[in-house]
């Protein structure tokens, strides 16, 4: 309030006072006074006057986006308002702002909002000489590259006016972040074909005052590679990691990772096909940086195991024969050596390595064994070149028959593991045939026939011969008894038949069993002669006593040797079943194992 009092203004005069009022509320002050009054002169008018009270101008600024990876950039934009209370526009409006360090403008001029902008690099933005009119804001932006990590609070310096006066400051934050950074590596330089190894990752956060959230990555593994069953996987991460058991790919979404912290995600995966294969991530991700670079890139080498392949010099040989067996071993991997290559065939029963073994060729300076004699052949200790191949042979002999099926075991190396094993099989011959040569004989009762023939055999052990469909009476022999395994051999077969008794004796033809008894007769005949003699010329008595025990002991010796010869006659001749007369078919049978042969002679009995 203002007031004055016992003033005094002379005749026909004025007086001037001033005093200093403070605007304290934007808009257009109307102010009117109370009636003036003096003693002599009584009441008077009122006075008014109006003044438009100016509200300063007020600034914001936004960075968008807020956050942005390193080197990025964001645009940050400021608006400066007009108060709607002020009835006039502001005019000379301006500000200026220097931008934290790590965050810079490029050099630059404009015409904004009715005044200048200008940018100094590295960190100046000023405005001036701006008009803002009545209830009214002006908008405008510039370019900010965060040029190192961080977290970045920006204020500028009071924004003023010529008629306004001084407004406020504005701020606004920014982060600048460093994106994560991404590793592999598998687990082995090479693994066996079908075998598996870790692939981990390992996730860094660069940022030392600046924790990353929304990590993410998706690594698409290279063809021949998938994510094994079980995946095996582990996680410090955080987040959701896919990594489903025989897919192609690996992924983490919402990971993690404090200020300068790290983790990792390790996962199994298997080899399926051979080669060399190179494994690049996609880029890293985080929700404050966005992306960054992807992985470095991982090798890893899918081995495959050696093949092996086996022939015989033939399809079929006889027993005791010799044919080649031949090997071959090859290399599938065109980039990579193969160590330690070996493998062992035990021969099947009937083959056995040949003497001499017969042995050529070899096998990438490895051990082969073939020792004259036994049953198995063995390759130690071989090296094969990428995409070689080598062979070797040794003879084998046949001591069996029939199909022989040899598989060798797998075969197997240092660093491609067990490869397929190798199948081959060979016939050995198993046969007998019997040619005949005299099949066909006639003989009296009693009297013995004589057939030829020939065996020619190719089979293991001993050959059998028999006869049958023999007459009674009848008996058979073979010479010799056991005809040759391999080869040919020549065989006598002799069939005996029986006389009836007195057809026998007839036939001069004494049985071979009487035949000492009448040997023993005829002895002793000339024996009874003397004895006799002696018995009735003797001297004494004593003497006659003497001679006829000799007597009685030459005819107990008689007795006994015809008790021994008695019945007696040839091998299979019995002469109380004399043989019958007649034609008969007598069926030779030569036998080994399951393998036989058979021939027909004749033979015809007669009286």
């Amino acid at each position: 309030m203002i007031s004055l009092s016992g003033a005094s203004i002379a005749a026909s005069s004025s007086c001037t006072f001033a005093v200093n009022v403070t605007g304290i509320a934007a808009g257009l002050q109307n102010n009117t006074t109370g009636n003036v009054t003096s003693t002599e002169g009584g009441t008077g008018g009122t006075a008014s006057a109006s003044i438009a009270v100016e509200a300063p101008p007020s600034i914001a600024k936004v960075f968008n986006p807020s956050t942005i990876a390193l080197n990025a950039t964001t645009s940050l934009t400021f608006t400066i308002t007009n108060p709607a209370a002020n009835v006039n526009p502001l005019t000379g409006v301006a500000f200026t702002d220097t931008l934290p360090t790590g965050l810079t403008v490029a050099n630059a001029s404009a015409t904004v909002c009715g005044g200048t902008l200008t940018t100094t690099a590295p960190t100046g933005i000023a405005l001036s000489g701006a008009t803002i009119n009545t209830n009214s804001h002006c908008q405008f932006s510039v370019t900010v590259t965060g040029a190192a990590s961080g977290q970045y609070t920006n204020t500028t310096g009071n924004v003023t006016s010529t008629n306004g006066g001084t407004g406020n400051t504005a701020s606004a934050n920014l982060t600048v972040a460093n994106p994560p950074t991404i590793s592999k590596a598998f687990g082995a330089a090479s693994i066996v074909l079908n075998a598996t190894t870790s692939l981990t990752f390992t996730i860094n956060n660069p940022n030392t005052t600046l924790a990353l959230t929304g990590v993410a990555f998706t690594d698409n593994l290279p063809a021949g590679l998938v994510v094994a069953t079980p995946n095996g996987l582990s996680n410090t991460c955080g987040g959701a990691v896919t990594a489903t058991a025989g897919s192609n790919s690996v992924s983490l979404a919402g990971g993690t990772l404090a200020a300068s912290g790290s983790c990792t995600i390790s996962v199994n995966v298997q080899g399926t096909t051979a080669g060399a294969k190179a494994n690049t991530t996609g880029p890293i991700s985080s929700t404050q940086s966005g992306p960054g670079a992807t992985s470095n890139t991982a090798n890893i080498t899918v081995v495959a195991p050696p093949s092996i392949t086996k022939a015989f010099g033939a399809a079929s040989i006889n027993v005791n024969v010799t044919t080649s067996l031949t090997f071959t071993i090859t290399n599938p991997n065109t980039g990579t050596a193969l160590t330690g290559v070996a493998f062992t065939d035990t021969l099947p029963s009937g083959l056995v390595v040949a003497t001499p073994n017969g042995l050529t060729g070899s096998c990438g300076g490895g051990t082969i064994t073939a020792a004259a004699g036994s049953g198995s052949v063995s390759l130690t200790g071989a090296t094969l070149a990428a995409s070689s191949s080598c062979n070797f042979s040794v003879n084998v002999t046949s001591i069996g028959g029939g199909v022989q099926v040899n598989t060798t075991g797998n075969v197997t190396s240092t660093n491609g593991g067990t490869g397929n094993a190798a199948t081959a099989s060979i016939t050995i011959n198993n046969f007998i045939t019997i040619t005949p040569g005299i099949s066909s004989a006639t003989v009296k009762r009693g009297q013995s026939a004589t057939f030829t023939f020939t065996v020619n055999a190719s089979v293991p052990g001993t050959i059998s011969l028999l006869c049958s469909g023999l007459p009674q009476g009848a008996a058979c022999t073979f010479n010799p008894t056991n005809p040759s395994s391999t080869g040919t051999t020549a065989e006598t077969l002799t069939v005996g038949t029986t006389a009836p008794p007195g057809q026998a004796m007839n036939q001069q033809q004494l049985p071979l069993g009487q035949a000492p008894v009448y040997v023993a007769m005829v002895m002793t005949l000339p024996v009874f002669g003397l004895l006799f003699v002696g018995i009735r010329n003797g001297s004494n008595k004593k003497q006659r006593k003497a001679a006829r025990l000799v007597i009685l002991g030459v005819l107990i010796l008689i007795a006994l040797l015809a008790l021994a010869g008695c019945g007696g006659h040839p091998k299979g001749e019995d002469n109380d079943h004399p043989t019958p007369p007649g034609t008969y078919q007598i069926t030779v049978t030569a036998t080994n194992g399951t393998t036989s042969a058979q021939t027909t002679v004749t033979l015809t009995v007669t009286p």
